[in-house]
């Protein structure tokens, strides 16, 4: 074996347990959203029926997002990727809500249901965890300097 491959192998084997400690986490993140969508489904789908397309939209983003986050750890890209999940997080609160009203068609009566207040506040807990995550990052930042 040549030098340059013997670095690549260990560089290889250096990152092969975060990606399977990042794998696991995503699997088993994906498991529980998978069971929270065998229960959900039967009963919101008739409520709500773009409830199955943004169910899924939110779990594949936040399955990546585990993995991204949880193979970065110990790197400022984790705090990163962390403030990208609480950003996306935001607008699809606003989007999958329609901005606080939901119009729903049960048994041919027609329901409207007003919560943009609810709407304002998980996007202000959304902004306050994305400014502790920046804080966490400057803070890590500071950390690794000295």
């Amino acid at each position: 074996m040549s030098k340059a491959e013997v670095e690549e192998r260990k560089k290889v084997l250096k990152l092969a347990p975060r990606i399977w400690k990042a794998a696991l986490w995503s699997f088993i993140v994906g498991i529980i959203f998978l069971l929270a969508r065998i229960f959900l489904v039967s009963f919101l789908s008739t409520f709500y029926p773009d409830f199955q397309k943004l169910f899924d939209i939110f779990v594949w983003t936040t399955i990546i997002f585990t993995f991204l986050i949880k193979f970065s750890e110990g790197t400022i890209y984790k705090y990163a990727f962390m403030v990208g999940k609480t950003f996306f997080l935001i607008i699809y609160f606003i989007y999958a809500a329609n901005g606080g009203v939901l119009n729903a068609e049960v048994m041919g009566l027609h329901i409207r249901l007003e919560f943009a207040s609810l709407i304002v506040l998980l996007v202000l807990g959304n902004l306050f965890a994305m400014a502790r995550h920046i804080v966490q990052a400057i803070d890590f930042l500071t950390e690794t300097s000295v």
